[in-house]
């Protein structure tokens, strides 16, 4: 009996360290992209202006503030490990380079499929139009459609906006969406748009059409600011 039992703890310690020599070179199993929702509560008006007096008192900022950060998963984003180094833009793999023809062929197939999916809704608001929402803002594919049939051109888009941006900060509660706006950049690109189309050269689905960036990003002739004053006078 002694030796079974001798026998059997040798065979035991000898799995352990097979295992613990082979651990090291088993398959690791993919990262699974655990998605949490955060429960933080959201606040506006007179409720927003409690909260943030609250957080400006000291004896009750040091028990609500860790209560907040806690329902918005701050202190697990803190623990959190991450090997890839910090870039300013996103980073995608190299891909197999895109031919001219298959470049075009592309961005007719997207035309062809917005237009689709266009009339399908269109069949769908006819037949549903009591249902329907008067918010119905024009896409890029309605802009670049109607560019192509003449029925309205980029100079003529672009005057609309510049009328429809002078009026939104001439109101008596501007909302001024945009931060920076040059006019003569604006109509400059309009007329050279509209003289691609009249040529039949058009650069694709977006030539002519407004597009507003975000102040992150830097835009020739507008300082990039990233929504503050000061980021591009001073020094962080």
């Amino acid at each position: 009996m002694e030796n079974k039992d001798s026998k059997i703890r040798m065979i035991s310690s000898g799995a352990k360290r097979l295992l613990l020599f082979l651990w090291p070179f088993a398959k690791k199993e993919k990262p699974v992209y655990n998605l949490k929702s955060i429960r933080i509560p959201r606040t506006s008006g007179r409720a927003l202006k409690i909260l943030l007096f609250l957080l400006r008192t000291p004896g009750v900022r040091l028990l609500l503030l860790p209560l907040l950060l806690r329902q918005a998963g701050l202190p697990r984003l803190r623990k959190c490990h991450v090997e890839d180094a910090p870039v300013m833009h996103p980073v995608h793999p190299a891909d197999s380079k895109i031919t001219l023809a298959a470049a075009k062929k592309s961005i007719k197939q997207f035309i062809v499929s917005a237009e689709q999916n266009r009339e399908s809704a269109t069949d769908k608001k006819v037949a549903n139009s009591e249902k329907q929402s008067l918010f119905q803002p024009e896409t890029a594919s309605d802009f670049h459609r109607a560019y192509l049939e003449g029925k309205t051109t980029p100079v003529d888009v672009a005057m609309r906006l510049l009328d429809i941006i002078r009026s939104i900060e001439g109101s008596a509660v501007p909302l001024l969406p945009f931060m920076a706006w040059e006019e003569r950049e604006l109509m400059q690109q309009a007329k050279s748009s509209a003289e691609r189309y009249e040529r039949g050269e058009s650069l694709g689905i977006l030539d002519g059409v407004p597009v507003a960036v975000k102040d992150e990003l830097d835009m020739l002739p507008f300082p990039t600011m990233v929504g503050t004053k000061f980021y591009n006078t001073q020094p962080p």
